[in-house]
């Protein structure tokens, strides 16, 4: 993993490597980043309108197991409204979801969190087109969670990525911050 960092923005690359004279490898890659924000309940966080977003569905709390199963994004979370709740109980998400247009329509998704007048751009290549939603510690922030798979897909075989002998994989997100 390489970091780089420029005037507003954060790139992040990621380079996995299959070294075995045979067979394949499962991999995953995934980080899970909080944004520190004044109010959970009032940020709101904006999935690319260039791809539509499927909802992972979870077991119920408090378990939230991923079901593999999927619903089209709706509210209450809907990809473009404000998280909810109050100030010291906003609701609670531990909410993966899914892009489902192909990456050759739509090779960089663009993620928004905001918060009041302060706007974190979160930008994936084709290879992540998953993200986790966590709101569950307010006093860190809200986690939005750039990853290569789906949430738990070691269990439900969706996503999962095979690396073949030899098979390099890359992906590549960036944060910039526009105030």
């Amino acid at each position: 993993v390489m970091y780089t960092l420029f005037d507003g923005r954060l790139e992040v690359n990621a380079t996995a490597t299959n070294v075995m004279d045979d067979g394949s490898a499962p991999f995953m890659f995934g980080l899970h980043p909080y944004w520190r924000v004044a109010d959970v309940s009032k940020t709101v966080i904006t999935f690319d309108p260039c791809s539509n977003w499927n909802y992972i569905e979870v077991t119920p709390a408090p378990d939230l197991i991923p079901t593999g199963h999927f619903k089209p994004v709706g509210p209450p979370f809907d990809g473009s409204s404000t998280i909810g709740g109050n100030f010291t109980n906003p609701t609670q998400y531990d909410a993966g979801f899914k892009a489902i247009t192909p990456g050759n329509k739509c090779p960089y998704l663009h993620t928004t969190i905001e918060d009041g007048d302060d706007r974190l751009v979160l930008k994936m290549d084709r290879s992540f087109r998953f993200l986790q939603i966590y709101t569950g510690a307010p006093e860190k922030g809200v986690a939005v969670e750039p990853q290569a798979g789906e949430t738990n897909c070691w269990n439900n075989k969706d996503a999962v990525i095979a690396l073949l002998a030899g098979e390099t994989w890359n992906g590549r997100f960036e944060l910039a911050i526009n105030q």
